[in-house]
């Protein structure tokens, strides 16, 4: 959102400001439809519903289109397929009669159900798309970011939502796509583990990069921006793991408030090999992310004043 907040991370609740996903659709012009936005994440707390906002002035008709990998093209997302009936373009007239009559004769229709709506081609995609990606999900098929010899058991949460972006990414070229990476928040009890799944997730970041360098729509045409969502305690808690290595909370302590930011991108519009600021001079702050992809995607200037509190990370643009 741009925005500090205080809401639990075991709320499943969509947030009070309006979300990257809404800026982006209400003010990029000419209008775009949720197909060029997504949202990928893990399933905990309030990360399913980080699509839109209960903002009154946004809210689901600008928000992202959203997947939980881990769940839609997982086991729970193939039973459903294998369970599927296969409809007849007869029967598919029948129920769309069916529901017309519904509609026509009581005062709400589906249409204005809380949700994200894509219209009718969009929708016919994202359907096509999840079918024709779980099928290879069975067979095998759908490559997974990890380096060859690799069993796939050795797959994280991390990188199945990494996986399943790319082939978003490279099936309809949104213009915004954000991943959670949700699996390297261990740190509190099994540092060890903690230090696996960073290098695994680094994996998963740098296959991404390069799969979208060899894509002949988004090469050269795409910037990445990585950050975590916060730091950690300057002192470990008081748990060993196997290893004797302490694990490390995230409270109050100002080195919980302690981040970083990656910023890649074509040598035309992004400062190549720059390193810009340390652990004792900031140069920004997490709630700098959103108004700078809303720069980088042209829309900062139009969003209304005030409802963005972070400022634009100008440096690491030419």
């Amino acid at each position: 959102t741009g925005n500090y907040t205080e809401t639990g991370t075991n709320l499943n609740i969509n947030p009070d400001f309006p979300t990257v996903f809404e800026y982006y659709r209400k003010h990029t012009d000419p209008a775009v439809s949720a197909i060029n936005s997504w949202w990928m994440s893990e399933g905990l707390g309030p990360y399913p519903a980080l699509n839109y906002s209960r903002h009154g002035m946004y809210g689901p008709m600008y928000g992202a289109n959203y997947f939980r990998p881990a769940s839609t093209f997982g086991q729970l997302g193939l039973d459903y397929m294998n369970n599927g009936l296969t409809l007849q373009p007869d029967d598919v007239n029948r129920l769309k009669n069916i529901r017309n009559f519904l509609d026509s004769n009581f005062a709400k229709s589906a249409d204005d159900l809380p949700g994200i709506v894509n219209n009718a081609t969009d929708r016919d995609a994202i359907e096509a798309f999840m079918k024709d990606v779980l099928t290879r999900t069975a067979n095998s098929q759908v490559e997974f970011p990890m380096p060859n010899g690799t069993a796939q058991y050795e797959m994280t949460g991390d990188l199945i939502n990494i996986q399943y972006a790319w082939e978003v990414m490279k099936n309809f070229h949104p213009e915004l796509l954000v991943i959670n990476t949700f699996n390297l928040d261990t740190c509190h009890s099994d540092f060890t583990g903690y230090i696996q799944l960073m290098h695994k997730a680094d994996y998963g970041v740098g296959w991404l990069w390069n799969k979208i360098q060899n894509d002949p729509v988004l090469q050269n045409d795409t910037i990445m921006i990585c950050m975590p969502d916060h730091g950690r305690n300057q002192s470990p808690n008081n748990i060993y793991d196997s290893n004797g290595l302490r694990a490390y909370d995230h409270t109050t302590d100002d080195n919980s408030r302690r981040t970083w930011a990656l910023i890649v991108g074509p040598s035309s519009k992004v400062n190549q090999g720059l390193v810009l600021g340390s652990a004792g001079n900031s140069v920004g702050e997490t709630i700098d992310i959103v108004p700078t992809i809303a720069h980088i995607l042209g829309f900062y200037d139009v969003i209304p004043g005030g409802m963005l509190p972070g400022m634009v990370l100008q440096q690491a643009f030419i």
